[in-house]
């Protein structure tokens, strides 16, 4: 007789697991450096804040407007450690009126917040660059801010703020 088949049930495929989540890379000139996703935890909400504060400080105290201010820091890299500080680079510019001025204009400004042992966080170092400034620093070939438009940590960023800029380019 014919040999007889017997049904056979078709294993479920188990399910892949999901893939690990994206490391950041930046290539410099001593070679490649990677994140892991646990350097995003600097942005942690004590520490956003902290930052906040320092970036309206500085609008405060040189009466600017900060229209995107980013991370450039082993902190996005993960190579920070527990002394490292922040470093923020933050794009501003200054009230239309300033632009008329037969005064010169700040073309960068910095505001400097200690380390706090009782809140344990870093030392913030929060760094400005007028818009128009940091143009001509891209134009230059200067990587630096290349790194602050990349950076996964972004602590302000005006709405629509590509578009400001180039008003305040056109009117100046």
């Amino acid at each position: 007789p014919p040999p007889t088949s017997t049904p056979t049930s078709t294993p479920t495929p188990t399910p892949a697991p999901p893939p690990p989540p994206p490391l950041l890379t930046r290539t410099s000139s001593s070679g490649t450096e990677t994140a892991s996703p646990r350097a995003l935890e600097a942005g942690s909400e004590g520490l956003t804040t902290a930052i906040s504060a320092s970036i309206d400080q500085m609008e405060a105290t040189y009466g600017v407007t900060v229209l995107f201010a980013a991370e450039k820091s082993s902190r996005i890299f993960g190579t920070s450690h527990e002394k490292s500080d922040c470093d923020v680079i933050a794009l501003f510019v200054h009230p239309l009126e300033r632009y008329v001025s037969l005064k010169p204009l700040a073309t960068s400004v910095n505001v400097v917040t200690p380390a706090s042992a009782s809140s344990g966080l870093p030392e913030l170092d929060i760094r400005g660059l007028e818009l128009r400034h940091a143009f001509r620093m891209l134009a230059a070939s200067n990587p630096s801010l290349l790194d602050v438009m990349m950076s996964p940590l972004v602590y302000r960023a005006a709405p629509n703020w590509p578009s400001l800029i180039r008003q305040k380019m056109a009117a100046t």
